[in-house]
């Protein structure tokens, strides 16, 4: 494939649960506009795995094909892709999981490394338990830098990923002043909810930044995550992964160079929004600029959480451009796919 260039994108126009999956933090019976109404008639199951090495994992999967996971971002679980799972089950193995730390899953050990290495790491041990070679990943926001840092790392073990909302820029690169001061009151904001993570109204202005709209926070899943971030030692462990993220791009361990991003074979979709408050559309064009591979979208009306807010379009977009993929893979073109329409800019 012809490398990147500004303008350069895709469009396109019988449950099991387990002990976790039914309630809210509060305890209430979830209601019948529930989340989980999403796989409502979708056979799934919510189960846990102990990883080879040795993580009780919480995961969610349903439907058969080509392996399909989901990675969550930074604080988050599962649950954020309930609006999708359903769709890709028609033709994929989709495993969504807890990463390392989060949800039900086990935290790291108190003396070990926490950085997006080390949930990266957890990924590809959760890939070998399950017997997954290799994989399709979808991430989102930290979901998305450890799937972009995996397919750099791991090529082998990714056959394609898709990068909703945040991305790992070369070290080289300089930082988005525009966006430091947004940032610094996203960080703020955090370390106030890790003081007192069992407030409702905090959690929900937090929450408000992944949205458009503060509207668009979901009540359920604003239970559900006061719940995980009080479980105990949740904060602790959450405070040393947002300070081994804030150097990550300095780190030897976790950084990524211009040259090796060049080198990246693995196809790549940048899923962005025009009101991303931490990561700017810059970001993305950046990015694509050194990958090889790189197609972007743009959609006007999220910010952090196209996945959620804008499921339906996502959901299309993603299945389209992974089923292009494929046919491209058997030297197949398709036609309703313009690879030189300009980055779409509703």
């Amino acid at each position: 494939m012809e490398p990147f260039r500004a303008g350069r994108a895709i469009h396109v126009s019988a449950s099991t649960y387990n002990d976790v999956a039914l309630h809210s933090s509060t305890g209430a019976a979830l209601r019948s506009e529930s989340l989980w109404q999403g796989l409502a008639g979708v056979p799934h199951q919510v189960r846990y795995v102990e990883t080879s090495l040795g993580v009780r994992t919480r995961i969610i999967e349903a439907g058969d094909g080509p392996p399909l996971l989901f990675l969550h971002g930074t604080g988050g679980h599962l649950e954020v892709f309930l609006r999708n799972i359903g769709f890709f089950a028609d033709d994929f193995h989709i495993v969504a999981m807890d990463l390392l730390g989060h949800g039900y899953t086990d935290l790291p050990h108190d003396d070990s490394l926490f950085d997006w290495r080390t949930v990266a790491e957890h990924v590809l041990s959760l890939m070998d338990t399950l017997g997954i070679e290799s994989a399709a990943l979808v991430g989102e926001a930290l979901g998305a830098q450890v799937a972009q840092w995996l397919a750099v790392q791991y090529p082998a073990r990714v056959q394609r990923v898709v990068l909703c909302g945040a991305c790992i820029l070369p070290t080289e690169d300089a930082d988005d002043v525009s966006l430091m001061e947004s940032q610094a009151a996203f960080q703020e904001l955090t370390a106030r909810a890790l003081e007192d993570p069992g407030s409702i109204e905090l959690m929900r202005e937090r929450m408000s930044w992944l949205h458009l709209k503060r509207e668009q926070v979901n009540d359920e899943m604003l239970d559900l995550r006061v719940g995980f971030w009080t479980r105990p030692g949740f904060t602790a462990a959450h405070r040393k992964l947002l300070g081994s993220l804030r150097t990550a791009r300095q780190n030897p361990r976790t950084s990524l160079s211009r040259a090796a991003l060049q080198q990246l074979e693995v196809p790549a979709l940048l899923v962005w929004t025009e009101q991303n408050p931490l990561f700017g559309l810059d970001s993305a064009l950046r990015l694509a600029e050194y990958l090889p591979t790189a197609e972007v979208e743009v959609f006007s009306d999220s910010a952090m959480w196209p996945q959620f807010d804008e499921a339906e379009k996502f959901n299309e977009l993603v299945q389209s451009w992974l089923s292009a993929q494929h046919r491209s893979d058997l030297g197949v073109m398709d036609p309703l796919i313009d690879l030189d329409d300009p980055v779409h800019l509703p």
